[in-house]
């Protein structure tokens, strides 16, 4: 049976490769991006030169904030991706294939997906660590660091990360495909979005989360001194977070919010310039 699904999975995966590949490209790099950071935060030798901790605690910190960006972006990604293939579970289900077996093959796409990004990105961040390394020593005008080391402890960070996160990619599509009838998820894809309560609420919680985070970081540079930069860093990382959470949950849902709102401005919504635009989004 997993043979059946490996061939299903790699077949899913080459018919939309428009998707795919920069689906793998994007969370490569987000990958790669974080073993560099991660791994420059632990590096000894970084830390032991001129203002070294001070970049150490920095990196540290945007550890956690790629950390957030990368769950939210792939988890994003993943249920676009599911949406756009809804037709094609559809006619699986014709085809007589069962909802578990529906999702025992994303399993293995995830499985695919993920093992695919992990290689990528470990492979990516071993390979250009060293660049990165010296370029930040040179910025610094210190002496290049000879030696070559791999941060296992990294790898292991950035497996478990994307462990979590195709867990719950899984979960997520899994409860999809289980709440819909087959004839539903063929229709679904001639359908428009519709606006659900919770909808609303998730875009007006996006666009009041975007106000507070910018007003934070418009005062941000004038509420504290260089003496207290362990505090601006910490405060900076927590600002950022919120950034990224509150412009997913805008363009999850507050945009929608907001073109549901012209469009009930009829005077607005149907003017021969306004309308072909749109009506479009």
């Amino acid at each position: 049976m997993i043979t059946i699904y490996l061939r299903l999975a790699f077949n899913a995966i080459k018919k939309n490769k428009a998707l795919y590949i920069p689906y793998i490209f994007a969370t490569s790099i987000l990958g790669i991006i974080y073993y560099l950071i991660s791994s420059l935060s632990y590096d000894k030798y970084v830390r032991g030169v001129q203002g070294g901790r001070t970049i150490s605690e920095v990196l540290g910190v945007g550890r956690y904030v790629i950390c957030a960006f990368a769950f939210i972006f792939i988890l994003y990604l993943s249920v676009f991706i599911s949406r756009k293939r809804k037709t094609e579970y559809g006619v699986l289900s014709v085809l007589g294939m069962e909802k578990k077996h529906l999702i025992g093959l994303i399993f293995v796409e995830n499985v695919i997906l993920a093992i695919g990004a992990v290689v990528v990105s470990v492979l990516g961040g071993i390979s250009f660590y060293k660049i990165f390394q010296s370029l930040l020593l040179k910025t610094l005008d210190e002496p290049i660091d000879k030696s070559w080391k791999i941060y296992y402890g990294v790898i292991a960070e950035l497996i478990a990360i994307y462990l979590i996160t195709y867990i719950i990619v899984l979960i997520i599509q899994a409860i999809g495909i289980l709440r819909k009838k087959t004839i539903d998820v063929i229709k679904s894809s001639s359908k428009g979005e519709k606006m659900r309560k919770i909808d609303y609420v998730i875009g007006i919680l996006g666009i009041i989360g975007l106000v507070i985070a910018y007003s934070i970081a418009y005062g941000m540079a004038d509420s504290y001194k260089a003496t207290e930069i362990e505090g601006l860093i910490t405060k900076f990382a927590g600002d950022v977070v919120l950034v990224i959470v509150a412009t997913f949950l805008f363009f999850a849902s507050g945009s929608a919010l907001i073109l549901t709102i012209f469009r009930a401005i009829k005077s607005f919504y149907y003017k021969k310039t306004n309308f072909i635009v749109l009506s479009g989004l």
